[in-house]
């Protein structure tokens, strides 16, 4: 929704729309939004955004962006909810989240599995902005990401004290029924479920 190109981003803002009058009508309480990178030039050793090159139009693009989306979230207690990528945040994804803080409807997802295999380089972020997490994407990572809970490198029991202080929902994010089932299990056994 952010594109410098106003057809891209009006298509994605109108999804964005229809997906918040569903939300509303079935009383979904967490919308999960990435940043993305858009679009890139690539040099000799580094990468250069225009989101980064072109900041100011791009935060205005996020502004315009957040000012639809909370005429259409009026009165609803659905939020927004921002997530750390697999690269982790670059300082433009920063500015923008400071930007979508400024309106009531926006928070911040955590991906615990993204953030482990950043090696946590977006955890100061979300210490600074606990405030505004809101919803939490549960799964273990060592090898590789959406691991069960019951192995792999990350403090689930961390995690889930994090999401309980903010008042976070969380969902556990695996991608096989066996892994759920042990996730599940895991969970039980702790009390957590």
């Amino acid at each position: 929704p952010f594109d410098f190109n106003r057809r891209i981003a009006e298509a994605y803002t109108a999804e964005m729309l229809d997906v918040i009058a569903l939300a509303r009508e079935t009383g979904i309480p967490r919308l999960n939004l990435h940043l993305m990178r858009g679009v890139y030039v690539t040099l000799p050793g580094k990468r250069i955004y225009l989101y980064d090159v072109y900041r100011d139009e791009y935060l205005k693009n996020v502004r315009a962006f957040a000012e639809r989306c909370e005429k259409a979230l009026a009165g609803s207690d659905t939020l927004i909810c921002m997530e750390n990528v697999d690269e982790g945040l670059d300082d433009f994804h920063r500015a923008a989240a400071q930007c979508l803080f400024e309106y009531p409807h926006f928070g911040l997802t955590l991906d615990v599995g993204h953030a482990c295999m950043t090696g946590d380089k977006d955890i100061p972020f979300y210490d600074a902005h606990e405030d505004r997490l809101r919803h939490m994407h549960l799964h273990n990572a060592a090898a590789g990401p959406h691991m069960p809970l019951d192995e792999g490198s990350i403090d689930i029991q961390a995690c889930l004290r994090r999401a309980e202080r903010s008042g976070s929902t969380v969902v556990v994010e695996v991608k096989t029924i066996e892994g759920l089932r042990r996730s599940c299990e895991w969970l039980r056994t702790r009390g957590k479920l």
